[in-house]
């Protein structure tokens, strides 16, 4: 991937000039939300994208994982920026009620991946396609309960004039996410091999995990419906729930599968999302606006009054 920084410096540019319009309208709602620690995501079409940077849209979908997390880092700068402007910030007040606030769990979600990204069913994902930005859709047919991931544990150093701080963190190609302590001499200081866990700067997320299924209307006769883990982090966990059809923009990588005594242990496909998009939902068409319910009201009150029925 090309040099971190000059990359990071052309997402804040391409987020700040916003040619398209669809960065300042999400981001001003997002300043303007009550709760500061909540998970916040910004939805990108990838078509439009590569309209505004065709350089910036090929890098993402060449190097997804970290470029992904660089659009992310541009818009946690733009929130900076975007504070200064105090048109903009009294405008937010006054929409909101609310002095608008910086939001530190801003995350960017890519939609719309290009027809070579797009997998017409779960069996079409290989092993190639590992690391690689794909989209595919299907049907939840489980979604797992809401935990807590440890991501990130730090460590500090005990001997008293160095106290580095190491940080560990969890593998997402590991079932159960273990952290462990270090081992070996502290880098820093290269004496101490004893470290003690600081509690306070443990860095945790919500998680969860679905299984999507293929729609068996879309498979041949006598085709057996595959289905593959998906793993939501942040604002994606409860998004969607069993019974729903969804489109999953996402990472596949192979992880290991949980050791059974007994038990050969076997890597397992599972996608890391980026985007969930619902198609339905168990109340889709059962919702009436107000001015439905304002009509159906008027008509039968006007046929009463007839006495007719």
């Amino acid at each position: 991937m090309e040099d971190e920084y000059q990359v990071l410096e052309q997402f804040c540019e391409l987020v700040k000039n916003d040619a398209s319009n669809i960065f300042l309208p999400q981001l001003a709602v997002i300043l303007g939300a009550e709760r500061v620690d909540s998970n916040y995501g910004v939805s990108v079409d990838a078509k439009i994208l590569l309209e505004d940077d065709l350089f910036l849209g090929h890098l993402l979908l060449r190097s997804p994982e970290s470029s992904i997390e660089l659009l992310s880092k541009a818009l946690l700068e733009e929130q900076t920026r975007l504070l200064q402007h105090e048109e903009l910030c009294v405008a937010i007040t006054l929409k909101t009620g609310r002095v608008p606030t910086y939001k530190n769990h801003v995350f960017a979600r890519i939609k719309g991946l290009p027809g070579a990204n797009r997998k017409a069913n779960v069996s079409a994902i290989r092993s190639e396609d590992a690391n690689r930005f794909i989209q595919v859709s299907g049907t939840v047919t489980r979604s797992g309960m809401v935990r807590v991931l440890e991501a990130e544990r730090r460590f500090v150093c005990n001997n008293d004039q160095c106290s580095h701080v190491i940080a560990v963190y969890s593998s997402k190609y590991e079932s159960g996410g273990i952290i462990e302590k270090p081992s070996g001499p502290c880098p820093s200081c290269k004496r101490s091999s004893s470290y003690t866990e600081s509690k306070k700067d443990t860095i945790c997320h919500d998680y969860q995990e679905i299984r999507v299924q293929e729609q068996v209307q879309k498979l041949g006769m006598g085709s057996i419906p595959r289905s593959i883990g998906v793993i939501l982090l942040h604002d994606l966990v409860d998004s969607c729930k069993a019974g729903d059809d969804v489109v999953v923009t996402g990472i596949p990588f192979h992880r290991w599968s949980r050791i059974t005594l007994g038990e050969r242990c076997n890597l397992e496909t599972v996608i890391d999302a980026n985007t969930v998009h619902v198609l339905n939902t168990a109340n889709h068409g059962a919702v009436l606006s107000d001015e439905k319910k304002q009509y159906f009201q008027d008509f039968w009150s006007y046929w009463n009054a007839q006495a007719k029925k």
